[in-house]
């Protein structure tokens, strides 16, 4: 199985192995496990997801202490380890599997070149909420927009300070702000190379929009027009 991963590099593990571990003929030994690592590695486990992964190997380890007596190895004893360990096989196969899962059907998703047409009401300037670099906003204001309209309000912050939006979820995005490129005949964004600080009102505002569409809507829209989960 090959992957690649986000800077380039192409990580390759054998088939074999995870079929090994589908099948019980085997099992990955431990987190350090080298056929385990460069399948984590082209899976980029969040720090959530490593710390599941721990706690299920933690409670998959039998302790042994110098002078615990062992019990006696009999034929019930040798069936019920194998039991163990094929159950333990099979978690992280599904673990992994489930993480694929995951991963390629975010990558695989259909995204928005464009928002769709009516989606948005702007201001003369082409602002959805046009003070919101100026004044704090409110609970009231926020409650009156769309979906797509918070997705531009919270991000057009950072659009004032010439953030570029280069996650191919946020194609749209960025296309929408490219349409209002200063120029001749006016448009006010102006995309830099480098990131800009939030003012700590522009940061107070961003993180109200949010609150809003996690609270109110119960995720936050991405350009593929669907609500994703808030992390």
């Amino acid at each position: 199985m090959a992957r690649q991963s986000h800077d380039g590099r192409r990580i390759n593990v054998q088939r074999k192995t995870i079929n090994n571990w589908r099948n019980n003929r085997s099992t990955p030994r431990s987190l350090s496990d080298p056929q385990f690592l460069l399948v984590m590695a082209a899976l980029e486990p969040t720090d959530e997801e490593w710390r599941a992964l721990e706690a299920t190997f933690s409670s998959g380890t039998r302790s042994n202490t110098s002078d615990a007596a062992e019990p006696p190895v009999t034929s019930r004893t040798l069936l019920s380890r194998h039991w163990v360990m094929a159950g333990f096989a099979t978690l992280c196969v599904t673990a992994i599997v489930f993480m694929l899962i995951l991963r390629d059907s975010g990558r695989n998703a259909a995204y928005f070149e464009t928002i769709p047409d009516g989606a948005l009401t702007l201001s003369g300037e082409g602002f959805v909420l046009p003070e919101s670099a100026s004044r704090p906003l409110t609970a009231e204001e926020l409650g009156k927009l769309s979906d797509w309209e918070l997705y531009v309000a919270r991000n057009e912050i950072y659009a004032r300070k010439g953030w570029q939006f280069v996650q191919r979820s946020s194609v749209c995005l960025q296309n929408h702000f490219d349409a209002l490129k200063r120029s001749s005949s006016g448009g006010w964004y102006v995309a830099k190379p480098e990131r800009a600080e939030l003012t700590n009102l522009e940061a107070a505002n961003a993180a109200a929009i949010r609150q809003h569409e996690c609270a109110t809507q119960g995720g936050q829209l991405r350009c593929d027009g669907n609500l994703h989960a808030c992390q």
